[in-house]
């Protein structure tokens, strides 16, 4: 974000490029907190026999989190997903891969609504929640396999910071906003390419050991009071810099 700023600033007012010290400060990502049992359609999403941490190779639980927009790439995704349920040499386990996607309508997505709602899969293999409060949205990153985000734009990608919190591991297209958020450690793909995502899903169901087991680092996420705390301190420290230069006022 901060190389993305300045490239903007110095290509459009290089004249302003030193007027104030360029920072990022990352949101918090323990925003949610678990609470009430989840709907039944959720605990019928992914059933208990599946998710018993002593099943060697269970199938995938994959979760996908944010607003239903193009820039979010749920078409890439499904496209993924479709292409490993209808292959008929998969294994079982494969095949049973299971998604959920859990984001509110946005815009620009009628036709990615309506195959949605009319897809032969959902109940079955994939589901979809406009409506999770946060104690559901929790127990979908508890219990989901990983993460998948295939956004190609993103300003953050608050949904990475949440999943890591969680330990969740998390599957991201290779974008230079996700890079900095995640760190080298996390999985990724070729943004906007439903080939290279199924690849990845294929490598994941069948690796052993697919995720990098020290992600993510220690004090990557942090929670809200510490990001806050840490603003107000680089807040302050601008304020009494006598070397931030200010642009007198015409």
């Amino acid at each position: 974000m901060r190389a993305q700023l300045a490239h903007y600033i110095h290509s459009t007012a290089p004249h302003k490029i030193n007027t104030l010290p360029l920072g990022v400060q990352h949101p918090g990502a323990d925003g949610l907190y678990s609470g009430i049992a989840p709907r039944e359609a959720l605990r019928a999403m992914w059933p208990a026999h599946q998710i018993t941490k002593g099943d060697a190779k269970p199938p995938l639980r994959l979760l996908a989190v944010g607003t239903l927009e193009p820039r979010k790439g749920h078409a890439v995704l499904l496209d993924a997903c479709e292409a490993i349920w209808r292959d008929a040499d998969a294994s079982p386990a494969a095949r049973d891969l299971v998604l959920c996607i859990a984001g509110a309508p946005g815009w620009q997505v009628d036709a990615l609504l309506a195959r949605l709602h009319n897809h032969p899969e959902l109940g079955g293999r994939l589901f979809m929640f406009n409506d999770l409060s946060d104690a559901e949205l929790d127990w979908c990153y508890t219990h989901a396999s990983c993460l998948v985000y295939p956004s190609f734009a993103e300003g953050y990608g608050l949904p990475i910071a949440e999943a890591g919190w969680r330990g969740l591991p998390v599957l991201l297209s290779d974008t230079e906003i996700h890079r900095e958020v995640a760190g080298p450690k996390a999985r990724y793909f070729a943004p906007r390419s439903a080939a290279a995502l199924e690849q990845t899903l294929r490598q994941c169901q069948t690796s052993a050991q697919f995720f990098e087991p020290s992600w993510p680092e220690p004090g990557r996420f942090r929670s809200w009071r510490e990001m806050t705390n840490t603003l107000m301190q680089s807040l302050q420290q601008t304020s009494h810099n006598p070397k931030v230069h200010h642009e007198p006022h015409h």
